[in-house]
């Protein structure tokens, strides 16, 4: 069994569009970028696909991890939370995760065509991430595929 605590410890997640949940639990995502007509990024579509299990996809993607980093992490002291973005390996790539105030990972959203987040923040029970592409990801905090992006 794979355990996305040890992953996580190492910054490491899985590799594809989505979340993984403490669980095991994993959502993956289609995440379409659509181009405008000065060839920057218009609009970004987001929509869950399936919901399946870490297990099952690291018995088909044995390497399918990548490491990730950014800046120092934004806490939360009243809700005990704290908020970890950044971005993978490529340069297209970005994560957000929320953790528990001891480290304990709640959730991690990966995606290879955000491109990085450099800030995230809590507005009520939403975490909210800014791309270096300058769109502003909305993730309900207990529902983070149902998140929604807005472009420009």
């Amino acid at each position: 069994m794979t355990s996305i605590q040890e992953k996580w410890r190492d910054r490491s997640c899985p590799l594809f569009d989505g979340v993984t949940y403490r669980d095991g639990t994993i959502v993956l995502m289609e995440c379409s970028v659509f181009l405008g007509d000065d060839e920057e990024v218009g609009q970004v579509h987001l929509r869950p696909l399936a919901r399946s299990t870490l297990d099952s996809f690291v018995d088909y993607n044995p390497e399918g991890w990548v490491h990730v980093g950014g800046p120092a992490p934004v806490v939360d002291g009243a809700r005990g939370l704290e908020l970890t973005f950044g971005e993978g390996s490529m340069g297209g790539d970005g994560f957000v995760a929320v953790s528990d105030a001891g480290g304990e990972l709640r959730w991690v959203a990966f995606f290879q065509g955000s491109n990085p987040f450099e800030r995230a923040w809590l507005e009520e029970d939403v975490v909210v991430a800014m791309s270096t592409h300058g769109h502003t990801w909305r993730f309900p905090l207990d529902c983070p595929e149902r998140a929604q992006v807005l472009c420009g």
